[in-house]
């Protein structure tokens, strides 16, 4: 298990670097050693947590997840994404160039297997403190 940030732990290359990810190094591992990866991004973009934790949502985030934020029913919602791929790469197959929420949405679908996205959340705290 590793716990990475969310431009680390994304599949694929980096979009301003071109490199591989980590966690793309990782699931061909997983595919050479067959074996499978599940890596799953946990978001809170709604600015309700104090100071930076979790860091707060790019806007590339905010625009992929609305979405998801709209189909949120609790103060956790795990989406699994991996059935949206097909329709996607069909669309693209098809000439469709704008998907429902652009590019940040195609890059959070094919990125990642599933999100969590928190409705709200707040630092661990120890006992006394």
């Amino acid at each position: 298990m590793f716990r990475l940030g969310a431009y680390h732990a994304a599949r694929g290359l980096m979009h301003d670097f071109g490199s591989s990810t980590l966690a793309n190094f990782v699931a061909e591992l997983a595919i050479a050693e067959r074996t499978g990866m599940l890596n799953l991004a946990i978001v809170n973009c709604q600015d309700t947590s104090p100071g930076d934790f979790p860091r707060p949502c790019t806007w590339e985030q905010q625009k992929a997840l609305r979405p998801f934020r709209s189909a949120a029913v609790a103060d956790w919602t795990l989406f699994d994404l991996r059935g949206l791929r097909a329709p996607l790469r069909q669309a693209r197959l098809n000439g469709l160039q704008s998907y429902p929420d652009g590019w940040e949405y195609w890059d959070l679908v094919m990125s990642f297997d599933a999100v969590v996205l928190l409705d709200r959340s707040e630092p661990s705290r120890l006992p006394g403190e």
